[in-house]
C-alpha cells in the first residue's frame, strides 16, 4: 500500500512543492521494513526454540521407552528402526515446527494479495491468473501423495539397513572368524541399494514438485497481464510496477504455502511411526522397596513372582530375599533361569504376578563385553578420580587403579 502510494506521488506531484511526502513516505517504508525484519527474527527464534525442544523431548522419550519394552515388542522393533526414531523421524518434527505456520499466515498474505490486486486497474484480469494457478494444484497434490508413499518405502529400507549393519557390529567376531565378510557385505549392499532407489524417486518426485510450486506466482502474473492485454491493450508502467511488486508479495506465501502442506504430509508420516512406536507393550514397574524408609539400602527381594519371556512362564512362584552385604552366587545348568533370574530383578521381563525390588542403586555386568566413547582410561576409571601414585610398573607394563576401588 505504501509502494502504491509512492507511485501515485512520483505520477501526480507538481514540482518540488510537496517534497515532504516523499521523504514521509521513504521513512514509512524504513520504518515498516525495520518493523518487519524485528518480528520476523523474533518469530524466527521463537519456533526455532520450539522445534529444539520437540526433539529434545521426543528423543528422551524414545530412548525411555525403548528401555521398558516388553520382549514381544523387541521382537517387533529393531534396533534400527529406534534409532531412525530418534534421528530422521524427530529432526522431520522439529523442522515442521518453522514452517506449521504459513498454513494460516500464507492463505491471509495471500488473501491481502489478491485483495491489493482487485483494487488497483487490473481487476477482473487477476481472475484469469487465478484461474491458470488453480489448474496446477491437482498436479501438485497427487505429486504430493505420491511423495508421501515413497517416504514412507525409504524409511522401511533405512530401518532394514541400520538393523543390518548394527548386527555386523555385533556379530564382528564371529564374521571374521568364519570369513563371512563378503556375503554380509552383499547383503548390506542389497539393503541399499533398494534404500538408494526410492531415495532417487524421491528425489525426481520433489524436483517434479518442486518445479510446479516454482510456476504458480509465474503462472497468477502471465494469466493476469495476458488478460490485462488482451481486453484492455493498455498497461501504463506505474500499474505493471505495481502489479509486479505484488506478485512479488504474493510469491513467498504462494511457493511456501504447497511446500509446507507437502511437509506436513511427511511429518505425519514420522508421527505415525512415532506413535506405533509409543503404543508397543511395556513392562510394568512394580517396586514395592523403593518407598520403604525400613528397608536398609541393598536389599533385593522378590515375593512369589512369576516371570515369562513371549507369554510363556519360564520362572514360577520364585520368593528372594538378599539382605545387604551378601554375597550370592546363582548356580546351574544351561537353560536353567540363571539370566532370566537377573532380567526379572532388572524387570526386563514380563511379570504375570508377584512383586519384585530393590533398594538403592543397580549395577549390572552382562556377559557381553562392550566399551563405551572414551579413552582406554576412561574405560578402565569408569569415571573415578585417576590416582598416579597407585600405578604399579609390571614389566614394561603399567597397571593403574583408583584409590577408591
Amino acid at each position: 500500500m505504501l509502494l502504491r502510494a509512492v507511485i501515485e506521488y512520483v505520477q501526480e506531484r507538481d514540482g518540488h512543492s510537496e517534497d515532504w511526502k516523499g521523504y514521509l513516505l521513504g521513512l514509512a517504508i524504513f520504518v515498516c521494513l525495520l518493523l518487519m525484519s524485528l518480528c520476523e527474527n523474533q518469530y524466527f527464534d521463537r519456533v526455532i526454540k520450539t522445534g529444539m525442544g520437540i526433539r529434545a523431548g521426543l528423543v528422551t522419550t524414545i530412548y525411555r521407552h525403548a528401555l521398558r519394552m516388553s520382549n514381544a515388542a523387541r521382537q517387533e522393533r529393531s534396533v534400527g528402526a529406534i534409532t531412525n526414531h530418534m534421528t530422521s523421524d524427530a529432526e522431520r518434527i522439529q523442522l515442521q515446527c518453522v514452517t506449521l505456520h504459513n498454513l494460516w499466515s500464507s492463505p491471509l498474505r495471500i488473501i491481502l494479495g489478491m485483495y491489493l490486486l482487485f483494487d488497483s486497474p487490473l481487476r477482473a484480469s487477476v481472475l484469469a491468473g487465478v484461474a491458470l494457478l488453480l489448474l496446477l494444484i491437482p498436479a501438485q497434490v497427487k505429486v504430493m501423495g505420491r511423495m508421501a508413499r515413497l517416504l514412507k518405502r525409504a524409511l522401511k529400507e533405512a530401518d532394514a539397513r541400520v538393523k543390518v549393519v548394527n548386527e555386523i557390529l555385533q556379530g564382528m567376531l564371529v564374521i571374521k572368524y568364519y570369513a563371512w565378510e563378503n556375503s554380509f557385505l552383499a547383503k548390506t549392499v542389497n539393503i541399499r541399494g533398494r534404500e538408494l532407489k526410492w531415495l532417487r524417486s524421491i528425489a525426481i518426485t520433489r524436483g517434479i514438485m518442486l518445479l510446479l510450486i516454482g510456476l504458480n506466482p509465474v503462472a497468477l502474473a502471465v494469466g493476469t497481464f495476458g488478460a490485462f492485454a488482451l481486453v484492455n491493450g493498455n498497461l501504463d508502467a506505474g500499474t505493471a510496477f505495481f502489479a509486479l511488486s505484488l506478485f512479488n508479495l504474493l510469491f513467498w506465501p504462494i511457493l511456501l504455502l504447497p511446500r509446507t502442506i507437502s511437509m506436513v504430509l511427511e511429518t505425519k508420516v514420522s508421527i505415525s511411526r512415532i506413535e506405533g512406536f509409543l503404543a508397543c507393550d511395556t513392562l510394568k514397574d512394580n517396586n514395592f522397596l523403593a518407598n520403604d524408609d525400613d528397608v536398609p539400602d541393598g536389599t533385593v527381594s522378590i515375593v512369589d513372582g512369576t516371570f515369562f519371556w513371549d507369554k510363556q512362564p519360564v520362572l514360577q512362584n520364585i520368593t528372594l530375599n538378599i539382605e545387604p552385604g551378601k554375597l550370592v552366587a546363582v548356580i546351574g545348568h544351561t537353560g536353567s533361569g540363571k539370566s532370566s533370574l537377573l532380567n526379572a530383578l532388572l524387570r526386563e521381563m514380563g511379570m504375570m504376578s508377584g512383586q519384585v525390588g530393590m533398594k538403592g542403586s543397580v549395577a549390572y555386568v552382562a556377559q557381553q563385553a562392550w566399551i563405551f566413547n572414551d579413552t582406554v582410561q576412561g574405560n578402565i576409571l569408569f569415571g573415578l578420580p585417576n590416582d598416579p601414585t597407585r600405578c604399579v610398573p609390571r614389566g614394561r607394563a603399567v597397571v593403574c587403579y583408583s584409590a577408591s576401588r
